[in-house]
């Protein structure tokens, strides 16, 4: 073989440790865009095609994470009574299976066992602590002293237990800080931080990174050329970075060099270049995440993640090598790891073991002493099956049955007292997404008028479109993130506001090249102190208004907005002539739908919601956003199926589609006749203040506006409602709120400079519901469902089945793991508290000044949310289920993996069947198991304020017999 040969052998087998590094940690660093289009998803995507257990437990060794709640945490659960003592039992016994009764020497059974050290949980203290405790009284409540004293002196003689070996060092920082030297990652991190946010900026800093449009490595190479050095203890690395780039070295070259000057062998590089690109995720995730979705990147950069490595790998090299040398260790990846030794630890003090044992067993203190070796090894062995891990795991699956089978019983309770009949004369209906947050209004909806129909759907409407609003720059998609839209369409102004529009387009430019120049010249030293000085007061006196009466300021605010720059009446481009059925938008895509394509999409959607008949003369077609002050996160409360965004635009065009003749009369060739006295009314409610816009109501006809009255009268009271039933959940909202006075408190919390919590968002989701209304019609669920329309009669080939699960499976699912994620460990998968979060770059916030990206919710998103897995339930039989899933691959892998808990309801009988995995065996989900209903009596109530009126804590269902009157929902 040629030298040659030789040499690209050489270099191929180099790269492909780090190629495997690259591609593992593209899949596994977060996943988050930009925050202003902040979507929800699973934040352990690459671990989807595994089971759940094994996903979460695998993803959160990989990300140093928890993966579920703590012990002390469930425990604390199974006091308040969130995981009743019969859903424990029953998850222990199915994961023991057959050998659950098996009897153990000390005299109990394993079942018995593993009931005690899972509810008798003894604190892990050290010996010497727990002995000062038990000698002054203040012994833990459940230890008995004599039963202590008896396990220590058995273990005495005992042969000692070995303690598990934990995870040894993967990279120089973790040994190198294990054996009490500095910690390089300090002044890496800084450096990089600074630069990174300054290449990836999206508008934000004053200076962006200088040739960045080269890509990062150049750039900074570049900056370094230019006189720019790096920390005292990460050089010579900027000199390393100009050199490479100069010979011409790709990132990849540079990580490999850097790798051999740190002798790292090559059977470990993939492992040690991967723990390093996870030792600072935010940033790194940023990076991957712009490299595979550049669209998202409005600067339009090169962005590479290998880049980021390598530079970050130049000045790790040196900052390792200058504090090795100041601690008198090698640099050398072998030598510096023989230096350490892997952390061991041990499951609690073996005393505490025995303690739990011998009171499940109901062995006195005298017996202990009894107990041979082989019984204490018997033990330990089954302690050692009862790991913490498994506790853990096995708690989370109590947890989800507990609140499951409360869930199934209200709907079979519903269903025992008669299935809702059809009503054919409907007074409104009333449409919105399938967002948890909008069960509360929908619910109050109906306890109106048994005449008012509400439905659920993905909140785009069947509409997927790039939309261009009247002060938008460039369009954005309105969509979910599974979808790219095809079709644009634009907001423009009437041919009546075309001169108010032109005067309004030219102070807003005006307006903003002042804001520009004075932020510019508010940097420099005299501009600074200047605006201080004219500006500082004005600024001073506005943000302590706001605080002090937010809704006062913001008030005054939008007035003089309205008085200078009104805005004119618009009108959508939704559809395009004949004429111009060619033409195309500069992105290439059509501007608006042809008749042909309107027809098929406002069929469908009708088709999905069940609504193909009895129409009411006014259909209320309601998207949601939410509002708020201050809050970097406020896309993360919009509409997850409109990519991130307000729904209110998608509401409006299906409206408009709907209400045009050449549409209805395509539609009605489809099988659907839409009245010729029905209107569509598209609207916007927003979930932070529960404010409803309605749009277009100057093209209202005259026979739509008694209708319309009626409708508007009863948003108006169902929004009051709505409120006072979220202000329970807000510490600072007195319980016994009148309805007038929650929706002040809504407004005002939305409109409060101060506020960390204007609104809690999807923080109780917990199911989702696809079927008819009357399926969960009359039931008080607390804001925790899904709630998407499906009509199975109309269903003849599962095809409506199949849209719906095919996109708001994926949506449902992507929320719901998202909020349990930030819930279980809220620091490595979450961003912590909002306080210090500040906004770099407009790509993500991190905690003070200079930090990693911070991922993921904030505390105060999931403070209240119980993490379980999504309960979705379906109404469909378990055959119609599974063809789907065998056409869906993503459906398919969320519930066969377990990351929902799928329910068939028979359409006919009602029986239920739970999707489980076999006994004993933790893996996919592999058959239908029947859901045993219970006798439990289901909670009355008149309406729904009598039930959740004066409590704080999550609910569990209770029928309100204001909305059981029979109605035509479906």
């Amino acid at each position: 073989m040629s030298g040659a040969a030789n040499h690209a052998t050489s270099h191929a087998t180099d790269a492909e440790p780090i190629a495997r590094a690259l591609a593992r940690a593209h899949a596994v660093l977060p996943d988050q865009g930009p925050i202003g289009v902040f979507i929800h998803h699973n934040t352990l995507h690459a671990f989807q095609h595994l089971p759940f257990h094994q996903a979460v437990q695998s993803g959160a060794a990989a990300c140093r994470a928890q993966p579920y709640l703590t012990l002390a945490q469930f425990a604390a659960a199974h006091r308040a009574g969130r995981i009743d003592p019969e859903s424990l039992r029953a998850e222990i016994r199915g994961e023991l299976g057959t050998t659950a009764d098996a009897p153990l020497a000390i005299g109990t059974t394993r079942a018995m066992l593993w009931q005690a050290w899972m509810t008798g949980e003894l604190p892990a203290r050290d010996r010497a602590g727990l002995e000062f405790a038990i000698a002054t009284g203040s012994a833990p409540a459940g230890l008995d002293p004599a039963l202590w004293q008896a396990s220590l002196a058995r273990l005495a003689d005992a042969p000692a237990r070995q303690a598990r070996a934990l995870r040894r060092a993967e990279r120089h920082r973790e040994a190198l800080v294990a054996l009490g030297a500095e910690d390089p990652d300090d002044v890496v991190h800084a450096e990089l931080v600074r630069l990174s946010a300054a290449f990836l900026d999206q508008g934000q800093a004053h200076t962006p990174l200088p040739e960045r449009e080269r890509g990062f490595l150049v750039a900074v190479a570049r900056l370094h050329q230019s006189g720019a050095h790096a920390p005292r203890a990460c050089r010579p690395g900027d000199r390393d970075l100009i050199d490479a780039v100069a010979r011409g070295l790709d990132a990849r070259g540079i990580i490999t060099a850097t790798l051999d000057a740190l002798a790292v062998p090559e059977s470990e590089r993939e492992t040690w270049l991967f723990a390093t690109a996870l030792a600072l995720p935010g940033w790194a995730g940023m990076f991957a995440r712009l490299e595979r979705h550049p669209e998202e990147d409005h600067a339009h950069l090169p962005v590479r993640l290998a880049e980021f490595l390598a530079v970050r790998l130049c000045y790790e090299r040196r900052a390792i090598e200058h504090v090795c040398a100041r601690a008198g260790l090698p640099s050398a990846w072998p030598e510096l790891l023989a230096r350490t030794s892997p952390t061991r630890e041990d499951d609690g003090l073996d005393a505490l073991i025995l303690v739990a044992a011998a009171q499940a067993a109901g062995r006195p203190a005298g017996a202990i002493a009894a107990l041979s070796d082989a019984a204490l090894a018997e033990l330990w062995a089954e302690r050692d099956r009862c790991a913490p891990l498994v506790r853990r795991r096995i708690w989370q699956e109590a947890y989800e049955r507990h609140y499951r089978e409360q869930i199934l019983g209200a709907l079979a309770g519903l269903r025992r007292r008669g299935l809702a009949q059809h009503v054919a004369r409907p007074r409104a209906q009333f449409v919105f997404c399938i967002d948890e947050r909008e069960e509360s209004i929908r619910r109050a909806l109906e306890e109106q008028a048994p005449e008012f129909v509400t439905y659920g759907t993905a909140g785009f409407f069947g509409v997927a479109i790039d939309y261009q609003g009247l002060d938008d720059r460039v369009p954005a998609p309105y969509a979910p993130v599974v979808v790219t839209p095809s079709h644009e369409v634009h907001e423009r102004p009437r041919l009546a506001a075309l001169e108010r529009h032109a005067k309004r387009a030219r102070l807003r430019q005006a307006w903003n090249r002042l804001e520009r120049a004075a932020a510019a010249r508010s940097r420099g030293l005299l501009g600074g102190a200047g605006a201080a000085l004219v500006l500082g007061p004005i600024a001073g006196a506005i943000a302590a208004l706001r605080v002090v009466a937010p809704r006062l300021s913001l008030g005054w605010r939008d007035r003089a907005r309205r008085s200078l720059v009104p805005e004119p009446a618009t009108r959508l481009s939704a559809v395009r002539s004949a004429t111009d059925a060619t033409a195309l938008t500069l992105r290439g895509k059509p501007l608006g739908f042809s008749t042909a394509e309107a027809s098929e999409r406002v069929a469908k959607t009708l088709e999905n919601l069940g609504l193909v008949r009895d129409f009411a003369p006014l259909v209320v077609i309601l998207g949601h956003g939410s509002t708020s002050l201050n809050n970097p996160h406020e896309s993360a409360h919009d509409c997850g199926a409109c990519g991130g965004r307000r729904g209110g635009a998608n509401a409006r065009v299906f409206a408009e589609l709907a209400n045009r003749a050449d549409v209805r009369a395509g539609v009605a060739a489809r099988g659907i006749v839409i009245p010729e006295h029905t209107w569509f009314v598209g609207a916007l409610h927003d979930t932070a203040d529960d404010a409803v816009v309605v749009y277009d109501l100057d093209v209202l006809p005259a026979h739509a506006e008694a209708a319309f009255q009626v409708a508007r009268d009863a948003l108006e009271r169902a929004r009051r409602e709505s409120a006072r039933e979220r202000c329970r959940r807000f510490e600072a909202a007195p319980l016994g709120l009148s309805p007038e006075a929650a929706l002040q408190h809504v407004e005002v919390r939305a409109t409060a400079l101060s506020q960390p919590r204007p609104e809690y968002g999807h923080c109780t989701n917990a199911i989702a519901i696809v079927g008819r209304r009357e399926l969960s019609r009359g039931l008080h669920l607390d804001r925790r469902p899904f709630l998407i329309s499906y009509d199975p009669s109309i269903d003849r080939d599962n095809a409506i089945l199949e849209r719906i699960l095919a996109a708001v499976g994926p949506v449902g699912a992507g929320i719901n793991l998202e909020y349990y994620f930030s819930s279980v460990d809220n620091e490595v998968f979450g961003c912590g508290t909002k306080l210090p979060h500040n906004v770099t770059g407009l790509l993500g916030v991190m905690a003070g000044h200079n930090g990693d990206l911070r991922t993921g919710l904030p505390l105060q998103m999931v403070e209240i949310h119980e993490p379980m897995r999504l309960l979705l339930i379906v109404e469909a039989t378990p055959q119609s289920l599974l063809a789907v899933a065998g056409r869906q691959a993503e459906v398919a892998e969320l519930v066969t993996n377990r990351w929902v808990q799928l329910v068939s309801v028979d359409p006919q009988t009602g029986a239920m069947q739970v999707l489980d995995k076999e006994p004993g065996v933790e893996g996919r989900a592999s058959r239908f198991v029947p859901f045993a209903v219970g006798q439990t009596e289901l909670p009355e109530v008149e309406r729904s304020i009598d039930w959740h009126g004066r409590a704080r804590a999550h609910l569990p269902p209770a029928l309100v017999r204001a909305a059981l009157t029979p109605v035509g929902g479906r």
